[in-house]
């Protein structure tokens, strides 16, 4: 598997670790749509709210069942890098439930529903997803390629395929987190 690949999977278990213990767990998932939600002033009770909530509980179920190999109700980062390459890469889990959760954030993101993501409502989604404000900058300037000023949803989501999927070195959503993907991950952020 591309070193490119295995850098992209291992930083993104940071934007899950929510409460930074170094594991993986329900809360986590639960959390991190509770904060996308508060962020995005977005009630869990609207058909949109109960989507994200909904999109990231089956996404947890699908990262327990893939990840989660000792069954202890966490994931480390070994567990993580694993089981993601399993269900995403190697295996079928991307359109069935990885897709539904990134849609879900995207339509969550896109507060004012014209089917694209401008930079703030961009930034706004990374910042809940511990991504620094440059870094989110340098994403949303890379993934918009016709330079437009927002990201429609379909292309937020070709790049969302790109980051957990592509071993491509060059592939346009590497840069969806921004340049992280181009460096190991800390062994002191484990």
């Amino acid at each position: 598997m591309s070193t490119v690949l295995n850098n992209k999977i291992d930083w993104s278990y940071l934007h899950i670790d929510i409460d930074r213990n170094g594991l993986i767990e329900r809360q986590d998932l639960l959390g991190l749509a509770s904060q996308l939600l508060l962020t995005f002033s977005e009630p869990s009770s609207t058909p949109r709210g109960q989507a994200l909530m909904d999109a990231f509980d089956r996404f947890w179920d699908t990262l327990a069942a893939h990840c989660d190999t000792n069954r202890d109700g966490q994931i480390d980062p070994p567990e993580y890098r694993n089981g993601m390459l399993a269900a995403f890469v190697h295996g079928d889990q991307f359109e069935e439930i990885f897709h539904p959760a990134a849609a879900a954030l995207a339509i969550i993101a896109d507060m004012d529903g014209d089917g694209s993501i401008d930079r703030s409502e961009f930034q706004a989604m990374e910042t809940v997803l511990g991504v620094p404000e440059i870094q989110s900058g340098i994403a949303f300037d890379r993934l918009d390629t016709n330079v437009d000023g927002v990201l429609d949803v379909e292309e937020y989501l070709a790049a969302v395929r790109d980051y957990y999927t592509s071993p491509d070195p060059d592939a346009p959503g590497n840069w969806l987190y921004g340049a992280t993907f181009r460096f190991p991950f800390p062994p002191s952020a484990r």
